[in-house]
């Protein structure tokens, strides 16, 4: 047998420390990981709250957008957060004692005591069962973790499908479909642990501004507008945007007629300030169907589109 006909054959035999799937690896083209510039928090945990009456804050708020998204392909665009139930500690920058003692009593009451209980709820426009703490901890905890992503540079922009929604909820109390305040605390805990200070809270979405509950609420410096404070080009701040998307055309609630397209356009407008970085937690919104599409507009800005050309507009008579 011609030697180097010899050498070559013994050459080509699977050494025993290495599998076939170990060498057909290395005969393939090297493949880079994705790089991503958005990410997203989600976990279907969040859906053990719910009403058994029916109710407007209803689980398929977040199931819904989320579908949305994972059926136009964006999905696997964006980096996935792993979530995890807000700290005590944590909530403790925002919230007292006593609230956190109260939200989480929720997980031991019994049937009877979630009837018994319903009128007092209802009168904080809540409604509570066994499962709302471990999703209240869970929606505080995404917006920390999608916030952290974001101030520490891992990401430049993230979308928190999260709820119960909370930006109703005051430092001793539970109210308005939220538990904790979830965008006031995750700018706390971004203050305690990074360098980031300057935090600007929006809640542009929503017919009703917030803005001085979360002045009192999160002791969070807050600015109106990038002229007081929030420069555009500056990487030592991030903007939060409490998405309530209430707002949007066909949501009964909020009464208002915002399109997709503009929610588009606002979030491209909100992405030039803070070097971009950009968190957007989401809210209040009670259409399944306007919460989708207008959260889809959004998704598609915050991974780099351009926001679709606005058709011309003409001022109404009630505008006037």
């Amino acid at each position: 047998m011609d030697k180097e006909f010899e050498h070559s054959q013994h050459s080509q035999t699977f050494h025993p420390l290495q599998s076939q799937d170990t060498l057909r690896a290395q005969s393939e083209p090297y493949r880079a990981l994705p790089t991503y510039t958005a990410g997203y928090v989600y976990s279907s945990e969040m859906l053990l709250h719910s009403s058994l009456h029916g109710h407007p804050e209803q689980p398929e708020r977040i199931s819904r957008i989320r579908k949305a998204i994972q059926e136009a392909r964006l999905l696997s665009k964006m980096k996935q957060i792993p979530i995890r139930p807000v700290y005590r500690d944590e909530a403790l920058l925002v919230h007292t004692q006593e609230h956190w003692d109260k939200v989480l009593a929720i997980q031991a009451m019994s049937e009877q005591d979630i009837i018994d209980s319903e009128s007092y709820y209802e009168s904080l426009s809540l409604y509570v069962m066994n499962g709302t703490t471990r999703a209240a901890r869970l929606s505080c905890g995404g917006v920390i973790e999608a916030s952290l992503k974001v101030a520490q540079g891992h990401l430049q922009k993230a979308l928190a499908i999260v709820r119960p929604p909370g930006h109703h909820a005051e430092p001793d109390e539970h109210m308005g479909f939220c538990f904790f305040n979830n965008v006031a605390v995750a700018a706390k805990v971004v203050q305690v642990q990074t360098s980031i200070k300057r935090i600007l809270i929006l809640d542009c979405f929503t017919p009703v501004d917030h803005s001085v509950v979360y002045n009192h609420v999160a002791k969070v410096q807050v600015w109106a507008s990038c002229s007081s404070g929030v420069h555009p080009s500056n990487t030592n701040h991030v903007l939060s945007v409490s998405a309530g998307f209430d707002a949007a055309e066909g949501d009964d609630l909020g009464e208002c007629h915002v399109t997709p397209t503009g929610y588009a356009h606002m979030t491209y407008m909100l992405s030039s300030l803070a070097s971009g970085k950009l968190v957007v937690a989401l809210e209040g919104g009670y259409n399944l169907d306007s919460i989708s599409n207008s959260v889809l507009a959004v998704t598609r800005v915050l991974l780099g589109d351009a926001p679709p050309e606005l058709p011309p507009m003409v001022a109404s008579e009630a505008g006037l």
